[in-house]
């Protein structure tokens, strides 16, 4: 975490600037190829964290667990095709109730 805090990793390392990890090319969320293997949370290889599949699932059923008291509802038709993707195209519009 302290690597974050550098200003020779980052401009402007101490400030909160959100827009660092979005690519102005394409305004995706992306990691910058130069402070790539600055951010790795878990680690990579033969030492990364063996608690990183359990962590995941974690935030999977938190975020299921909190959904589950909303209601949510899509400004447009949602094809039934295939419910476990989204089309490609622009995102969905929804609201939480």
């Amino acid at each position: 975490m302290i690597a974050c805090h550098k200003d020779s990793n980052f401009q402007k390392a101490k400030q909160f600037t959100p827009e660092r990890w979005i690519d102005p090319a394409t305004e995706n969320f992306t990691v910058n190829v130069d402070s790539a293997s600055i951010v790795v949370p878990f680690g990579v290889g033969r030492r990364s964290c063996p608690g990183k599949r359990f962590v995941e699932m974690e935030v999977v059923l938190l975020l299921a667990k909190v959904s589950m008291g909303y209601i949510l509802i899509f400004d447009q038709k949602v094809s039934q095709s295939n419910p476990l993707t989204l089309p490609d195209g622009p995102g969905l519009r929804c609201e939480f109730r």
